[in-house]
């Protein structure tokens, strides 16, 4: 039998004192709130599953204050929540490498999971059966199954997101500054969107489910979120849409020229304002800024000669007092997504048909625009049967009723 190759670092397994680990000097990962708020309602529901590695730091090449000083090598942010649920001790790995290969390793784990490629079929089926007991991790779980990926065709075109690829620059002497103030009455100086720069949602629009879905399309108009495949799209005929993790947009708040560019390029119908996302349990300064972004990068577009629909997101009762400030009174369209919350917890359902009642008080929209999973669908169905509204289901969704259209799926 021939010998592996590969050798086996692990030089035990024990239990450590959470207060004693230190946490390792060349960590680059930073973790923001909604992974921190997600793996702590993981490791709540179901418990420790996975060991965090330690360096031991034993060998000859470590210099003289590092040698001998056990270092943390993956678990950094389980050891941070650890210490804030004040957890005694944790499972640990140990292995002893040297400061190249534990630079090595520091620089490539996270990244080398992070490539893998996503069975489409296998995870629609995994999210089917999946009960998550916080709206954290439920939110995290919808937007997993939401990131566009090839169906597992062998011909599949993993072509992407082809609005990335429109020039984020104008001809001539056209230029955008990315910095802009915007004079406002409103709470906190949340910027007012002009009212005379709100966009009328085309007629018959749906969601575009991306080119790797191939799907026969041919809608007057499409709902496209950012990020999605869209390179056989028309974007004359589009409306841009952020209903997508944060993350993967954060640098339209960072470059909002640069955006708004290639929205006028590509010709784009016009776009929703981007849905930053207002969490439970955070502090209500989070959700104002959060409020404040969605709203200057709304009025920043429209600046800049972009159509918009206001976007709406509310957490709890608590956010009325600023969420839907600088939204004009009947504006021809505003945009909610309704897709996480779990149907079978009353109080979540509560908190959003308490949040829908109160936009459509308040502002009084002549047509709402619904991003919505099909509880949600639902739910806009029970409540409000008569409202003028357009309900576009998720990404997720239309990708779920592909695969059990096609047999993968019950």
């Amino acid at each position: 039998m021939a010998k592996s190759s590969w050798r086996n670092r692990i030089v035990g397994y024990g239990e450590v004192e959470v207060a004693s680990v230190l946490e390792n000097e060349r960590n680059w990962r930073l973790h923001p709130d909604q992974q921190a708020q997600a793996l702590d309602a993981l490791m709540t529901q179901v418990g420790i599953v996975q060991n965090v590695i330690i360096n031991k730091r034993t060998g000859p090449d470590w210099p003289d204050g590092q040698r001998g000083v056990e270092r943390m090598l993956d678990g950094h942010l389980r050891l941070r929540l650890a210490v804030q649920k004040k957890q005694r001790t944790l499972p640990v790995t140990y292995v002893d490498l040297d400061p190249k290969e534990e630079a090595l390793v520091l620089a490539a784990l996270d990244p080398l999971s992070a490539m893998a490629a996503t069975d489409n079929a296998i995870l629609a089926e995994l999210m089917r059966q999946l009960e998550a007991e916080s709206e954290a991790l439920n939110r995290f779980l919808q937007e997993i199954a939401q990131q566009p990926q090839p169906l597992p065709e062998p011909d599949a075109d993993p072509s992407g997101d082809a609005l990335r690829e429109i020039a984020d620059e104008m001809e001539g002497a056209y230029t955008l500054k990315p910095d802009m103030r915007f004079p406002s009455s409103q709470p906190f100086g949340i910027p007012e969107l002009r009212a005379d720069r709100l966009l009328e949602l085309p007629e018959g629009i749906d969601l575009w489910p991306g080119d790797d879905l191939r799907e026969t399309v041919n809608a007057p108009a499409y709902m496209l979120c950012y990020g999605t495949s869209c390179r056989t799209l028309d974007f004359t005929r589009a409306v841009l849409a952020f209903y997508t993790d944060d993350a993967r947009f954060e640098s339209v708040w960072n470059y909002p020229d640069k955006m708004a560019m290639r929205i006028l390029n590509a010709g784009l119908v016009g776009a929703v304002a981007p849905n930053y996302s207002l969490w439970p349990g955070q502090a209500l300064a989070v959700h104002i800024w959060n409020t404040y972004r969605s709203r200057w990068v709304g009025r920043y577009f429209q600046e800049a000669g972009i159509s918009v629909v206001p976007d709406v997101n509310w957490s709890g009762p608590e956010d009325y007092d600023f969420c839907f400030a600088g939204i004009p009174m009947e504006a021809p369209c505003i945009s909610i997504q309704v897709q996480t919350f779990r149907s079978n917890q009353p109080d979540e359902v509560r908190r959003v048909v308490d949040g829908i009642a109160e936009a459509l008080r308040r502002l009084r929209p002549q047509r709402v625009l619904f991003y919505a999973s099909k509880a949600g669908r639902q739910l806009i169905g029970e409540h409000w049967p008569g409202l003028d509204a357009v309900i576009l289901p998720t990404l997720m969704d239309r990708r779920r009723d592909k695969l059990r259209r096609q047999g993968g799926l019950t």
